[in-house]
């Protein structure tokens, strides 16, 4: 099964940034919520989650299996932290807008992601 690394990179208040290798290759940047001591919208812990691809949820990508304690965990677009309750959000490049931590292009992210990410995939999630 393949595996993407999941880097996290900047860890604020507001959020996290990270990045999408395959391999070497950046493949996406990512916006996740910050840590918090509420587990619905605090960022996943690290580790290694098997991803399927979704057609059930809200937005029907990929769901992340197994996440302790939680349920219904997406990769989807959006590009502010108000855009996700613990799940994962994946854009082409880190910004600030709107006063607020960013990623950009996050539908057509999302569109070419869908064609180079199998189904099936395993995501590791690590902090630099």
């Amino acid at each position: 099964m393949n595996r993407y690394i999941l880097k996290r990179e900047i860890i604020a208040n507001t959020a996290i940034l990270g990045t999408l290798f395959d391999g070497d290759k950046i493949i996406a940047r990512s916006l996740e919520n910050p840590h918090r001591n509420s587990i619905k919208d605090s960022a996943i812990p690290t580790g290694i989650y098997r991803c399927t691809k979704d057609d059930t949820g809200i937005f029907r990508y990929w769901k992340l299996i197994n996440v302790v304690n939680r349920s219904n965990i997406e990769i989807h677009n959006g590009n502010f932290e108000a855009d996700t309750e613990g799940c994962i959000l994946f854009g082409k490049t880190w910004s600030i807008m709107k006063n607020q931590l960013a990623v950009t292009s996050s539908k057509e992210t999302m569109s070419k992601l869908k064609k180079i990410l199998p189904d099936n995939f395993e995501l590791e999630i690590i902090e630099s």
